[in-house]
């Protein structure tokens, strides 16, 4: 639910800003051949950028129709808003000084992110909760997701209302005012996820500690760390790491204010913004939570392990006396049966 409200703002974001910026009250200061992003965009890093996104945004939606995981939907749609907007730098590169497209493209770089940083709120509860390990978390997994999308979706409406403010007008004081609330927005918002990393810390420290077995169960089951249970927290810290990255960047660019160096150099826009980005969406798509975290899977190390007749009693050693059902060589023909660890489950 949460979400779904966070990709309508999403949506009515730049119809807002787009009507503000053809009110009629707005001053036109600003001399109409200054580029409104301070530079005229590349084609070329403009292409890299976008087919990167569109790529994982792509992949995304394959694998949730492969794997399910539809809670991540609103992070795949906000690939695809993400990916827009920098497209929309091949106008700007035409015409510089287009405010129509310099709005849409402003907002949906800045505003997708959010179902990027939802997505990472929603993943630590469902993980918590398929680990069975609900109680090692500081708050209860459904309360994750509640106060932090919410909080997200807070930020996020002031980060809309600043960035519709700054991007709609040429008044200088209307402008601040928009930096502000946006800059306000953005510290809010880095605040709440600073917080959530003390939690996603604290969470993998006590699985470590107090669930040695659920943090080895997938190793001990036989699987390869693409489908380790782990790999999930490879796409949680790296999910910090860049968000960290991107809101550090944006609040320096803010800080300096319009026309300062940091907004007026593209390469720092797409090694500080985009890349960080990309990779945090990128990480998902091999480490997918939907192979993982489904509907049929009871937790890892769950599934069963088929191992040849003539080398079972090694594995009875290693598991301290593992039991077979010998009904499970009937069906794959009598060479293979499926080990019942004492503590896992088939």
């Amino acid at each position: 639910m949460f979400p779904s409200s966070l990709l309508l703002v999403l949506a009515a974001a730049p119809a807002l800003a787009l009507a503000a910026a053809n009110s009629t009250d707005v001053p036109q200061q600003v001399p109409a051949s200054r580029p409104l992003l301070g530079y005229t965009p590349s084609n070329v890093l403009t292409s890299i950028a976008t087919l990167a996104v569109a790529l994982v945004a792509v992949a995304q939606v394959y694998l949730t129709v492969k794997y399910h995981a539809k809670w991540l939907l609103a992070m795949t749609i906000g690939c695809f808003a993400y990916a827009i907007g920098l497209a929309s730098r091949f106008a700007l590169a035409r015409d510089p000084t287009n405010r129509t497209v310099f709005i849409v493209e402003y907002l949906l770089i800045v505003l997708a992110p959010c179902t990027f940083i939802a997505a990472t709120y929603v993943l630590l509860g469902r993980l918590a909760h398929y680990l069975s390990a609900d109680k090692l978390l500081l708050i209860r997994p459904s309360l994750v997701s509640v106060v932090f999308v919410t909080a997200d979706i807070v930020t996020f409406l002031i980060q809309a209302l600043g960035g519709s403010m700054v991007v709609g007008t040429d008044d200088p004081n209307k402008i601040k005012t928009g930096g502000n609330l946006f800059k306000l927005g953005l510290i809010l918002q880095l605040v709440s996820f600073a917080f959530f990393i003390v939690l996603v810390v604290i969470f993998t420290v006590r699985v470590y500690k107090r669930e040695p077995r659920t943090w080895t169960a997938d190793k001990d089951a036989g699987k390869s760390f693409f489908h380790d249970w782990r790999a999930l927290l490879v796409v949680l810290y790296t999910a910090c790491l860049t968000i960290i990255i991107r809101s550090l960047y944006r609040t320096a660019e803010i800080q300096e204010g319009p026309g300062g160096k940091i907004g007026k150099t593209e390469w720092i826009f797409y090694a500080f913004d985009t890349l960080p980005l990309c990779i945090c969406v990128g990480t998902y798509v091999p480490f997918w939570p939907g192979r993982f975290i489904t509907p049929g899977n009871t937790g890892p190390g769950a599934a069963s392990k088929h191992v040849p007749l003539d080398v079972l009693p090694q594995y009875g050693a290693q598991y301290g006396g593992a039991q077979y059902d010998p009904s499970y060589g009937a069906q794959y023909d009598g060479s293979n049966v499926a080990l019942v660890h004492p503590e896992r489950r088939v």
